[in-house]
């Protein structure tokens, strides 16, 4: 009992210690979550997961038939990707990356590991505990966006058939923020003798995330989602940016709420103030062209991560401990 005390006393010191800015992200990324939601609820006439078209009949009266307007609205779908394939990634690296230098580099660095070791736990329980608070931390940040996305998805006009995928986003997230936070851990450790170059390292690596980012935003605007090896070549500097989506860090994360433009597979009538009597055809077909990548990426990641951990590990058996 008393072993199992001092393994779990590590995680306790560190909430202890940095629960004030675990509650920070927390409210930030919450806050994030929370316009991000508002702006989406605002804009849908209907509250659908999926993708929308809205068919409007406007003006129309006993002299003159009413004109039709067709609108295709983004589904609550599209601002789940953005916050979990963007926004999310970037705010949890940076996360990552100050808990690890305070939990691995300045306490490899302030010899904080010696008092540890002293107190009678062993470098590899030390070094679990470590990394398990380093998950923690993510899952505790995430979990109030992770009740209002769901809540909030739950009254959707297609929930009943999209929820499980909004449940397998919201995992895939969680996944691919653990793996960039063991490899920020790996770099910490790594450069565990000079803080300055792990926050070179770092920032060279946010930076590159979000030009990364721009760049394949701005291909995407003249060519689509497609790669560029999968059309012919097009001989600018656009097209080549393009390239970028090959090692973007954006790309290890699938999305399962894609979807097809297929036929209409509900309809629904809501009369608003002017008169007008818009109806909505839901899009609701899975874009199962990418079934294969959200399954295998993951194990990817998975595999990924425990890699690092096995090669931060062998380092920090290597630290030299003054006792």
């Amino acid at each position: 009992m008393n072993l199992h005390f001092k393994k779990a006393r590590v995680l306790i010191t560190h909430f202890k210690l940095q629960y004030k800015l675990i509650l920070f992200f927390m409210l930030i990324f919450s806050a994030i979550t929370g316009i991000l939601i508002y702006i989406n609820s605002s804009e849908q006439l209907f509250h659908y997961i999926a993708s929308t078209r809205v068919r409007e009949w406007i003006g129309g009266n006993e002299w003159n038939l009413p004109h039709q307007i067709i609108t295709d609205e983004n589904g609550f779908s599209s601002t789940i990707t953005l916050l979990f394939g963007t926004i999310g990634i970037i705010f949890f690296t940076v996360q990552s990356i100050i808990f690890s230098f305070l939990n691995f580099n300045r306490e490899i660095k302030n010899k904080q590991i010696s008092l540890w070791i002293l107190s009678g736990i062993n470098r590899k329980s030390l070094f679990l505990n470590k990394v398990i608070y380093t998950w923690l931390i993510i899952i505790f940040v995430f979990f109030p966006s992770f009740l209002g996305i769901v809540i909030y998805s739950s009254f959707a006009e297609d929930a009943q058939q999209l929820i499980g995928n909004v449940f397998a986003d919201c995992l895939l997230f969680i996944v691919i923020n653990i793996f960039i936070a063991s490899l920020i851990n790996f770099l910490s450790i790594k450069t565990k003798e000079n803080t300055t170059i792990f926050f070179v390292i770092v920032g060279i690596f946010i930076a590159y995330m979000i030009s990364s980012y721009i760049l394949i935003n701005i291909y995407e605007s003249s060519y689509g989602d497609k790669f560029p090896l999968e059309m012919d070549n097009q001989n600018n500097v656009t097209y080549y940016f393009g390239f970028l989506k090959y090692i973007s860090i954006f790309e290890l994360y699938k999305p399962t709420l894609e979807f097809y433009t297929i036929d209409i597979s509900e309809i629904k009538s809501k009369t608003n103030w002017y008169g007008w009597e818009p109806t909505v055809a839901v899009v609701e077909s899975l874009n199962y062209k990418n079934i294969t990548l959200v399954i295998l990426f993951p194990i990817i990641n998975f595999m990924a991560t425990q890699i690092l951990n096995f090669l931060s590990y062998k380092d920090y058996k290597k630290i030299n401990i003054n006792i």
